[in-house]
């Protein structure tokens, strides 16, 4: 069919291969991790909505944390509870998906309920000097953490 000699078949494979190594390490690197907040248990520290307009500052913010891993494993504190999942990041957009936690009732007052509904709601993140904003759906609100 085609008249090729094995010179220009080994450089036509080896275009390809470049090609196919680019495309591959290209999607690598849009799921890669933000150094800037991984590897940093960040304690939420307050939230900030919008629709009514309020600031609510956490009464006790080491009781409510996460540590998100280089693997895209999340790791929770969540007031008597701890909980997992795990997290994708693709430039600021953020997803975080909980995943097993423990069930113990953490008391009236807790905002174990509150914290995990936020989680599940964030869009997106600004990393801040030893600060983490994660932006909530819809533009309601976001919530504040410092590092640990």
């Amino acid at each position: 069919m085609f008249n090729v000699s094995r010179s220009e078949r080994a450089i036509v494979i080896a275009g390809g291969l470049i090609i196919l190594l680019s495309v591959v390490l290209g999607a690598c690197a849009g799921t890669s991790n933000d150094k800037s907040i991984t590897e940093i248990t960040w304690k939420w520290t307050s939230l900030e909505e919008t629709e009514p307009a309020a600031l609510s500052v956490v009464p006790d913010p080491e009781k409510y944390s996460l540590l998100f891993n280089p693997n895209g494993s999340i790791n929770l504190q969540v007031d008597c509870n701890i909980a997992s999942g795990d997290y994708s990041l693709d430039g600021e957009v953020l997803s975080i998906n909980v995943g097993p936690s423990t069930m113990a009732f953490c008391g009236e007052e807790s905002l174990d309920l509150q914290f995990l509904e936020l989680l599940s709601k964030v869009e997106k993140y600004e990393p801040g000097d030893g600060q983490l904003f994660l932006l909530l759906t819809d533009e309601v609100g976001r919530m504040t953490f410092e590092e640990k």
